[in-house]
């Protein structure tokens, strides 16, 4: 959860400023910073995007400039291991892209209760083989899904997290 202090504008000097960012112009409209290229000795040139047209703006490099920067609200996909809540026969394990959202995800294993005295079934539907198992206990098959993640978030080059 983001505090009120990252989600307000906060002074950025014109020369650190990135492509994505979004600043207060000196026509006081909020725009999406396209390019920051160095003009000069004491000034850059940093181009928005106003509408379909591109607009430049000539600043001083230590110019503090209103900013909501981008990389705070850039989602990276992760994945994770979890449990709905309205339903505890499931964990699932798969690639989150945001994680304030549980419906855009992809799922790579599962294990779900298949029933009284069946036990719990496990499947790995991310690899070739597609690896399933039945008659686990619960904990055998939370601990196939976290295992199966962790296997899949290291081969995808993705951060593992447990959500929450």
């Amino acid at each position: 959860m983001y505090s009120f202090k990252e989600i307000e504008a906060q002074p950025v000097r014109a020369e650190e400023l990135e492509a994505g960012d979004v600043i207060v112009t000196p026509a006081l409209r909020s725009e999406v910073v396209a390019s920051v290229q160095p003009s000069g000795v004491f000034s850059v040139v940093i181009t928005t995007e106003f509408g379909r047209k591109p607009v430049s703006w000539i600043l001083d490099r230590w110019v503090g400039v209103p900013t909501l920067r981008c990389s705070k609200f850039r989602m990276q996909p992760t994945v994770a291991v979890w449990e709905p809540d309205y339903q505890a026969t499931k964990v699932e394990a798969g690639i989150r892209f945001n994680p304030h959202n549980r419906s855009d995800m992809f799922v790579l294993a599962a294990a779900s209760f298949e029933g009284r005295g069946r036990g719990w079934a496990f499947d790995d539907v991310a690899t070739e083989g597609a690896e399933s198992v039945d008659g686990l206990t619960k904990a055998q098959a939370r601990s196939a899904v976290r295992k199966a993640a962790k296997a899949h978030a290291f081969r995808l080059g993705l951060a593992f997290e447990e959500a929450e």
